[in-house]
This record gives C-alpha cells, structure tokens and sequence, in this order.
C-alpha cells in the first residue's frame, strides 16, 4: 500500500500539469458576450490545449485542441455550460451558441 503511493501522487501532479497549473481567473465582466452558464472561473492552456474550469467544479475542454486531445478521457466538452444564442431571434435545432472565440484566444495567449 505505502509503494503505490507515489505512484497515486505522480498520476494526481501529473494531471495538473495536463491541464496547466497556473491560469487566469476571468468573469463575465472580463468577456462580452459571456458563454458560459456559472458566472467565472479558471482559463487554463497547456500545450495549446484551453480549458475552463468554473470555481468549484470540473475542468472542460473548450477549443478543438483540448477536445481532441482529451476525446474520452478526462475532460469533458463545454455542452453544459455553453449557452445558447438568443441575439439572432433564430430557433435551429442544435440551437446555435454563443461565442467562445474570445476565451479560446485568451487562454491561447496564456500558452505564450
């Protein structure tokens, strides 16, 4: 039991670094329009690969990299927080979303 131990804490270190440790914190005041349904959280990216993480809860893939990259595994797509776009008056079904084109570039610059 003691020998997996390490083992555990690698995985667990290993995992935050995946995702980037460091990120910046952004709120629906930082991003006009606001995508999201939870009112701020963490944007990470890591070997290009953004995510988004609201306070308190999971980490989600949000640009086709980070999709990609973690396709049935650890991460999860932004369906559930990603609003639909009521500006346009048009009912589609899928329902088109608003834009996440400004959190993909900001957390792209947090990559440089």
């Amino acid at each position: 039991m003691r020998r997996s131990a390490p083992l555990v804490l690698g995985v667990i270190l290993a995992a935050l670094t995946a995702c980037g440790a460091d990120g910046r914190h952004v709120t629906a005041a930082d991003v006009t329009p606001w995508p999201f349904s939870v009112p701020s959280g963490t944007l990470r990216c890591s070997h290009d690969q953004v995510t988004f993480q609201p306070d308190g809860g999971v980490i989600y893939a949000i640009n086709g990299t980070a999709k990609a990259f973690h396709a049935g595994r650890d991460l999860i797509a932004t369906d559930p927080l990603w609003l639909d776009d009521t500006s346009t008056g048009v009912t589609l079904n899928p329902p088109l979303k608003v834009s996440i084109s400004k959190l993909i570039q900001e957390g792209l610059e947090l990559c440089r």
